[in-house]
């Protein structure tokens, strides 16, 4: 019995072996996602020959009344501000939900920029909200960022 303990956990570290993320922000909303609701993170970037991959996570119910969603990211770099707007599709043409999940919770991870590096060493910032007319997005249950080196 403890040598099953002992592989499993074993197992389970290897599972969790990989690239440590430069962010990894994960915010849970309430009411879905109110236009004043944004996820705001602050890194620092050591060196600028290191390729970074971004992602974002939405998580959405069946109450999501919309194929796509628009997210809005504000970049404040040592030396300059950059804005970026990602669109994410969220179901297919026929209302099919994309992503992962189970019931009426859809999963959904977008890889949206890739092999980027970051110009300059420093203290950067990340502000991200959705681009949508409504002011609160029901059925966004989550949303979420992150910033992992990119696989070689």
């Amino acid at each position: 019995m403890n040598r099953l303990v002992a592989v499993c956990l074993l197992g389970l570290g290897l599972a969790s072996c990989g690239p440590k993320p430069l962010v990894s922000e994960l915010t849970e909303l309430k009411e879905g996602w109110a236009l004043q609701d944004s996820l705001e993170v602050e890194f620092e970037v050591a060196e600028t020959t290191q390729e970074f991959d971004f992602e974002l996570l939405i998580r959405n119910t069946d109450d999501y009344p919309y194929k796509n969603l628009f997210v809005y990211i504000d970049y404040t770099f040592p030396d300059r501000t950059v804005s970026d707007t990602v669109s994410v599709l969220l179901a297919d043409h026929y209302g099919a939900w994309l992503g992962s999940g189970i019931g009426a919770v859809h999963t959904s991870q977008i890889k949206f920029k890739r092999n980027a590096s970051f110009p300059v060493v420093g203290n950067y910032s990340a502000r991200i909200t959705h681009g949508m007319r409504d002011t609160l997005l029901p059925g966004i249950s989550e949303f979420g960022f992150e910033i992992i080196p990119s696989e070689k």
